[in-house]
């Protein structure tokens, strides 16, 4: 009787067992999980030989050729698009009818493991997609020697709207008392593929250097993904010339067309020599002439080098360009080296351009077509990189915040009452005098702002200034110990102020 009983129990404790495992594992396969294990693959970003920007992403160890990706992509107006891609296929050719250049693009992949779609990856950006107006190389011909290398550069007419202004080309990422601000998602790419026609000549990499191989000529193009695009034309001498074996590398900012910062100047002031003089063999000196129209030699200077590469903006304050007078006039620069391998005494004119001083303001502001605020916020730019030191300021390339300041703005105006002002506070001290205090709506390019960060020695506790941009973004010298664009939009400080200095 109990042996009956006791089969009989045991008998139905397994069928409700079997039945709620039954119930159990119907449940989690028709009911997704939320908690996925799987992440999506990073989708990265390429340009193919024919100029198509491509979103392509590495499969997952599960998947199979009918896995199904899905791409998400968001601009900086927080659109999401998703787009489905079947079979299997691990890349998408972006419809670039559909980006604008006003917008930054991010992206990020998912995809389906059985019925159960993975999380999204961490996302990739594309930054602002820069939709060129022109485009032209800034050397449209050169000379390089068999198995020597050089780096072409671009430029392209600057936007300059309120959404984007083209300042955004250089932002660095960080802002004043804060560096937590996302790089990627601030900064402007100009997409495209570098082809040459003849590789057996030349070749050239996805970042514009050229490698000599052959005595020939070819022609080096680079193609936006848009479709406009720009050449220049390589030549390879039979024999090592003294023209192919040294140039200048233009900073890679599409800012400034040229080496020479400024091709309009006010008499009495500097002007600006960016880019770094590179040369196979050891410089010995390298000579910067000015020059009336008629070519006569007004003023020069001589610096010895001893090295194979030297920064020009290093010279920039000892080039005598304030000493010359109203008109046109010419910088060249030549160099020679400390061997004779092109011979005894053999010197190379490595750049030659023109430039034109007036005798005020008011003059330099028409012929340049700038207000003077935009004049100060460009003179500002030209000094991105200087190396920061307030016992070196003014001599070499060294500037420090106020410094920065002070001489844009005299590069603008001439000398002036702001421009002699030698602390951030004091230049904000005399903009209260002058009744130029601004509220932050009130804002314009070329405008100062002010941090309250300083001590009380200091007028009103500021301890540094930057020149305003537009779009949120300011010029300025200090940490991380360089000339660099900021952001003071998510500043921690305590205060900040601003000013017109004029």
């Amino acid at each position: 009787m109990s042996l009956k009983t006791c089969s009989r129990r045991s008998f139905y404790s397994i069928i409700m067992t079997a039945v709620i495992l039954f119930i159990a594992a119907a449940v989690f396969i028709l009911v997704p999980s939320d908690a996925h294990a799987a992440s999506g693959p990073v989708p990265q970003v390429t340009v193919t030989s024919d100029a198509k920007l491509v979103i392509f992403w590495t499969a997952p160890a599960d998947a199979g050729s009918r896995t199904h990706y899905v791409l998400k992509r968001v601009d900086s107006k927080k659109n999401v698009t998703t787009v489905d891609i079947t079979n299997g296929k691990t890349s998408y050719t972006e419809d670039l009818d559909s980006l604008t250049d006003k917008y930054n693009y991010k992206y990020a992949v998912a995809y389906y493991s059985g019925s159960d779609l993975s999380s999204f990856s961490s996302y990739t950006y594309l930054g602002y997609v820069y939709r060129p107006l022109d485009l032209t190389m800034k050397k449209s011909a050169l000379t390089i020697n068999a198995g020597r290398k050089r780096t072409l550069r671009l430029y392209t007419s600057p936007i300059t709207t309120v959404d984007m202004p083209f300042y955004q080309y250089y932002y660095t990422g960080r802002g004043f008392c804060d560096t937590s601000i996302n790089m990627a998602s601030r900064r402007v790419h100009l997409y495209g593929y570098w082809s040459s026609s003849n590789e057996s000549v030349a070749s050239v990499s996805q970042t514009g250097q050229i490698t000599a191989a052959a005595p020939g000529k070819t022609t080096i193009t680079f193609k936006s993904v848009f479709g406009r695009s720009a050449s220049a034309e390589v030549t390879v001498p039979g024999t090592d010339t003294m023209e192919g074996s040294i140039y200048i590398l233009e900073k890679n900012e599409l800012i400034n067309k040229t080496i020479l910062g400024s091709k309009l100047m006010i008499k009495g002031t500097q002007n600006r020599l960016n880019g770094t003089v590179k040369a196979n063999y050891t410089i010995n000196k390298l000579y910067f002439e000015i020059t009336n129209s008629q070519g006569q030699v007004t003023d020069s200077y001589t610096k010895y080098v001893g090295a194979k590469t030297y920064n020009l903006a290093k010279a920039s304050v000892y080039v005598p360009f304030s000493s010359a007078g109203k008109g046109l006039h010419y910088i060249k620069i030549y160099a020679d080296y400390k061997s004779d391998v092109f011979g005894a005494g053999a010197r190379q004119k490595i750049y030659s351009e023109k430039f034109r001083v007036y005798g005020t303001s008011a003059e330099y502001l028409a012929k340049a077509n700038l207000t003077k605020g935009e004049a100060i916020a460009k003179w500002g730019t030209l000094r991105i990189d200087d190396p920061y030191s307030q016992s070196a300021r003014g001599t070499s390339n060294y500037t420090d915040c106020s410094y920065l300041t002070l001489w844009a703005v005299r590069q603008v105006l001439g000398n002036n009452d702001y421009s002699e002002q030698p602390r951030a506070d004091l230049q904000y001290k005399y903009i209260v005098a002058q009744g130029g205090t601004l509220s932050k709506s009130q804002l314009m390019p070329g405008d100062m702002i002010c941090y309250v960060n300083g001590s009380s020695f200091y007028y009103k506790k500021i301890g540094h200034i930057e020149i305003y941009l537009g779009n949120n973004l300011t010029v300025g010298a200090g940490t991380p110990g360089y000339t660099l664009i900021d952001t003071y939009k998510k500043t921690p400080c305590t205060k900040i102020l601003y000013g017109r200095p004029y």
